[in-house]
């Protein structure tokens, strides 16, 4: 454009920022937004809201948050979105109380939390440490007119796990399935570790047996936490079968699964098994 002698707009600028935020790409997403700043093109909620995006992906906090205040020195009104980008971003340092600030401003300013909005202000509660403020949250958007998705349900399911609540994290598991949503191995490993929290080894195989049977790429955490719920229990023979499961399914086992199925059988004073 610049060769051809032509000016970009505030359009272009966007559509630029959004691409580099995109391609995770945050600093020149920033460096783009400054150029825009020194030509004096007039930015929009949606340019800062981009940027906002871009640091977010790029897992800085500290610059989103910066952006998220500048919006206010530029007279500008920040929306859901650039609320929900900033939101974000405290989920992914797993920064709760900046998150919790910024979902109180949103709802000082009267704007409507999105399920955007929810599922990263669940998640960054999660992240914090904070299970039973997530699952607050949860309840509230569940009583909201906006209708859940994987992503918040498989984070309220998250801080059921943390928080040892197995029979709850089961339950939103089996609402999942019941529903046009589908778990994720995300979903299903942390119920599966909430059931080895609460000491039910046949909860958290039934719940393996459930997700051997998607056709979902799989990982080591389920079969992990299913195996640590037997060796509590001195069940070698499951504990030695989750393991054979894992190996079928190309699983790259690590120190703490095969310490585990080790123990199991040491409880079980099975020595030679294997």
């Amino acid at each position: 454009m610049r060769t051809r002698q032509l000016e970009p707009s505030a359009i272009t600028y966007n559509a630029v920022i959004s691409a580099c935020g995109a391609s995770g790409q945050w600093r020149d997403a920033v460096l783009i937004l400054s150029d825009l700043q020194q030509l004096e093109v007039e930015a929009s909620v949606i340019t800062y809201s981009s940027a906002i995006s871009a640091c977010e992906k790029g897992g800085q906090l500290t610059l989103a948050l910066s952006l998220l205040g500048e919006l206010q020195h530029v007279r500008l009104e920040p929306n859901v979105i650039s609320y929900s980008a900033a939101i974000s971003a405290c989920e992914k340092c797993g920064e709760w109380k900046p998150a919790m600030f910024l979902l109180g401003e949103i709802r000082q300013r009267r704007l409507t939390p999105n399920i955007f909005t929810y599922g990263a202000s669940i998640s960054a509660c999660v992240n914090g440490g904070r299970w039973q403020l997530a699952l607050s949250l949860f309840d509230g958007l569940r009583e909201s007119d906006l209708e859940s998705t994987v992503i918040s349900h498989s984070a309220a399911i998250s801080a059921c796990e943390k928080g040892g609540q197995w029979k709850r994290a089961v339950y939103l598991l089996g609402v999942m399935r019941r529903t046009q949503m589908r778990p994720n191995v995300v979903s299903y490993s942390a119920a599966i570790s909430a059931c080895e929290k609460g000491g039910q080894w046949q909860g958290a195989l039934s719940l393996l047996s459930q997700l051997r049977q998607t056709k979902m790429e799989q990982n080591i955490v389920g079969f992990s936490a299913a195996i640590s719920a037997c060796e509590k229990l001195r069940r070698w023979k499951e504990a030695l079968w989750v393991l054979r499961e894992a190996r079928f399914a190309l699983l790259e086992c690590d120190l703490i699964s095969y310490s585990a199925v080790i123990s199991a059988c040491d409880k079980g004073q099975e020595w030679t098994c294997g």
